[in-house]
């Protein structure tokens, strides 16, 4: 008998996959689901008015933030430093400024001085991150502020206090610009330090530019600074805003013409004359006329200057760099005849890399340090607290470590922490490895993450066409006019009489054929995406093997890999895939938590991982692992509860399934949450909060309790006493702070309130900037709409795929509501909110492409 369509105008087996009336359901055994779709335009209104709010116009962002993800769009680590106990003293420090130089020219047969040095003090890479880009004028802003800050054009235009300056001697035009008393003879001032303050008055946190100076200056120590970068025209005394105090002012120095000798054939027509810039050191030294002392080497600047305007060819470059490396390693050389390395600690760093460095990746500048307070007895490693990595510190390091070494307490808005050395004979060698491995890293993170986020958003859109394919083709294909069946039933099939099908009814029976292959290969390529941050962070090794192409060949080779296995080991009578995805996702959790308390090795290798050159962190759990960890416990643990069987089963083997999923959830979750809260481990405040929000949610819905408006306060105030109670722990600690959260405390018992204040503005600038900038934004705005249209078209598909997975269906409404928490607690929550959202919208994609499938 043919069959015959009914009334309704539907099949009978698309109105079993399409209910016309679908019944009203629940899930998680509670009814804040009924306002999920809520929480969802909700969530993505925010998010849409958010990126509205940064995307008008305005300046264009620095150099950092375009094109990066969110590793580097988070403020500085540090809220507030602290002198740490046990620092050696030293009675002077000697800082030299040898600009531009690249790690791999410290060799014994282009700069001996240095390589010797090197090989006998601690050496380490810098962090030269400042409030805006990598030029000079804000670099040497920075050490001096100790703490990311920015610079005009006239940073450089410092004087002699005896100089002419706008007619009248530099004295005079500090004096008058200022409102000071002008200085004696023999000081060195900036007339224009009101520009300096001017644009830093604007960032969203406090800078004090001369604060090193400054402090050493109420500790009763005294300032000089010696030598410059000048080129025809153009005043490079740049190292003053590293040496003066908050007025402009050092105490002693020559800045002047009588530093340069003329040189015919060098770019400008003049390099520093090292005999007279020794002499002049030596002699203020020797009186015990300063206790720290400045030394511009100057001859690299005036070459990357010259590069940066076009006027020197790459042969006149070489000529150039060869010639000023040389003469800052003779000035090493001679300040090292006279400097006693019992007493006195010797320093010698690039303030900002080369610009054929930047290109190659290589951001991070060289640092050499000798003395009392980093001495080893074969060479070492320097570090500090704000990395906790052997062989890197940042440039707002070298502002406390200089007030540590002499004995000063820096104040709160110092964000740096003294510098240390680590015993490692071999420590030049593994320097440059670590270089290489970083450079490496950060050339292809961007591609491959771009790549990834743009590969997301297309399997995410195709899944959909699929879905909405089906949904039209599960419709009846005849309808008469008004929507009514055929009276005549259609006659039998007849092999016999010539087939006159028409060509548009095969054409769609093709399309449906390749409609099922695409389907499944889409369903697969959903799993495939969720093992990539797995596999991210086990092939670490991968972006040194060769370039970009090569390294996302490999990661996409393990994600496949990780899929295999996670479909060999779903097990007897699992829904096809689903136990699949919780294998994957219970084993990344797993892997994040256990890395995190191995130290982070593999995240900090990672290209989803913290990038040292960005600067926004370098230990612990970043947001992007944060979020992995978060969203794909919660999606995974949500699936195992699934596979147990649901919470309003009455049966007691069902309960007895029960139990031992949700013990074991309890304990994944914790341990997850203990790791991201430990500052020895994760040390993620925002992500201990998100944890705390995300996963009691989960758990309340897995046990079939309802999550009211009491129960989120109780989070809330949960979540607030663990982040305070470990911070002010931390702040206590008799060897002082060990991370930000610590230092974090430090700085509001010291300035009170608007310390807090200072780092809510300064997160949430930062979120706003990475809102804008950052292509995890499309990445989270994508996985919200697909939530949000699969929640009302097809219709009833949701609730049907809610009502067979509650367990799922608690860790979508849980990962929503986390997500919300990320954004507004991290800065670059929009990064760990994308990478969270991203486990339960790629298994409701999952879910619904099958569904529709096999209806159709």
């Amino acid at each position: 008998m043919s069959p015959v369509f009914p009334r309704s105008g539907r099949s009978p087996r698309a109105r079993h996959v399409l209910p016309a009336r679908p019944e009203r359901t629940s899930f998680g055994a509670s009814a804040w689901h009924r306002g999920l779709a809520g929480v969802l335009v909700a969530l993505g209104v925010g998010l849409a008015a958010a990126t509205l709010l940064a995307m008008t116009p305005s300046t264009p962002g620095p150099r950092w933030a375009e094109g990066e993800e969110g590793e580097g769009a988070a403020a500085p680590a540090a809220a507030a430093a602290a002198a740490a106990p046990g620092i050696p003293g030293a009675s002077r420090v000697v800082l030299v400024l040898v600009d531009a130089i690249p790690l791999g020219n410290i060799d014994p047969a282009l700069a001996p001085h240095l390589w010797r040095l090197a090989s006998s003090g601690a050496v380490g890479l810098m962090n030269v991150r400042t409030a805006k880009t990598l030029q000079d004028d804000h670099t040497y802003v920075t050490l001096g502020a100790g703490t990311r800050a920015q610079g005009p054009p006239e940073t450089g235009h410092a004087f002699n206090s005896d100089e002419t300056v706008e007619g009248v001697p530099a004295a005079v035009a500090f004096a008058r610009n200022t409102g000071a008393t002008a200085p004696p003879r023999g000081a060195v001032v900036h007339p224009y330090i009101a520009l300096i303050n001017e644009v830093n008055s604007g960032l969203s946190y406090h800078v004090v530019p001369g604060a090193l100076g400054e402090a050493l200056k109420l500790a009763g120590k005294r300032t000089a600074v010696f030598g410059n970068s000048d080129t025809p025209g153009h005043p490079g005394r740049h190292a003053v805003a590293i040496a003066m105090d908050s007025s402009g002012l050092v105490d002693l120095g020559d800045v002047g013409q009588d530093t340069v000798k003329h040189v015919d054939d060098f770019p400008g027509g003049m390099m520093t004359d090292i005999e007279v810039v020794a002499r002049l050191v030596k002699d203020t030294m020797t009186a015990g006329r300063a206790d720290f002392v400045v030394v511009e080497s100057g001859d690299m600047s005036r070459v990357e200057r010259y590069l940066g305007a076009g006027l020197l060819t790459d042969a006149a470059y070489e000529k150039a760099s060869r010639s000023a490396l040389a003469s800052a390693d003779a000035l090493v050389g001679r300040l090292l005849e006279f400097v006693d390395l019992t007493d006195t600690v010797f320093v010698v760093l690039s303030p900002s890399p080369a610009a054929r460095e930047i290109a190659r990746g290589r951001s991070l500048a060289p640092v050499i340090a000798a003395g009392p307070a980093v001495s080893t007895k074969s060479g070492g490693l320097l570090t500090s607290a704000t990395t906790r990595r052997d062989g890197l510190i940042t440039n707002t390091d070298v502002a406390a470590s200089v007030m540590a070494w002499l004995g000063v307490t820096p104040p709160p808005w110092v964000l740096g922490a003294p510098v240390r050395a680590v015993a490692d004979p071999a420590a030049l060698r593994r320097l440059r490895a670590l270089h290489d491995e970083i450079a490496s890293t950060y050339l292809v993170r961007a591609p491959i993450l771009k790549t990834f986020v743009g590969f997301q958003i297309i399997v995410a859109l195709v899944s959909l066409g699929l879905i909405a394919f089906f949904a039209a083709r599960s419709k009846p294909l005849l309808r008469q006019r008004g929507g009514a069946a055929p009276e005549t039933p259609l006659p039998p099939p007849d092999d016999s009489r010539p087939n006159h099908a028409s060509p548009g009814r095969g054409a769609i029976r093709t399309a449906g054929r390749w409609a099922h292959a695409t389907a499944g290969a889409t369903q697969a390529l959903l799993l495939c995406l969720g093992t990539v941050p797995l596999a991210m962070l086990f092939l670490p090794s991968a972006v040194h093997t060769g370039g970009g192409a090569s390294a996302g060949a490999l990661v996409a080779a393990a994600a496949l890999a990780m899929y295999v296995f996670a479909r060999a080991v779903r097990g007897r009578g699992a829904p096809p895939g689903l136990f699949a995805f919780a294998v994957v996702y219970l084993l990344t959790g797993l892997a994040v938590t256990c890395d995190a308390l191995l130290g982070s090795p593999l995240m900090q290798r990672s290209v989803l991982g913290y990038d040292p050159v960005a600067g926004a962190r370098f230990y612990g759990i970043g947001n992007e692992y944060m979020g992995v960890l978060v969203g794909s416990l919660i999606t995974g643990t949500g699936l195992a509860v699934d596979r147990a069987g649901s919470p309003e089963a009455p049966s007691s083997a069902t309960r007895a399934r029960r139990a031992p999923v949700l013990a074991c959830t309890a304990v994944l979750f914790a341990l997850g949450l203990v790791v991201l809260a430990s500052p020895s481990f994760g040390a993620n405040m925002g992500g201990t909060l998100t944890a705390v929000a995300g996963f009691g949610v989960a758990y309340a819905l897995y046990s079939g309790r309802r999550v009211t408006g009491r129960r989120i306060a109780a989070l809330a105030g949960l979540g607030a006493a663990l982040v305070a109670g470990i911070a002010i722990a931390d702040a206590l600690r008799a060897g002082g702070p060990t991370s930000h959260w610590g230092r974090a405390i430090l700085a509001v018992s010291a300035e009170g309130p608007g310390a807090l204040a200072d780092i809510v503005r300064r997160k949430a600038a930062m979120n706003l900037k990475l809102i804008r900038y950052t292509v995890w934004t499309r990445a989270l705005l994508a996985f919200l709409a697909a939530v949000a249209l699969l929640w009302v078209r097809p219709v009833g598909l949701a609730k049907k795929l809610m009502k067979a997975n509650p367990g799922f269906a608690s860790a979508l409404g849980a990962s929503l509501f986390s997500a919300g928490v990320a954004i507004v607690t991290n800065d670059s929550g929009v990064v760990a909110a994308a990478l969270l959202m991203m486990y339960p919208s790629l298994v409701l994609l999952y879910l619904a492409c099958r569904e529709a499938a096999d209806g159709a």
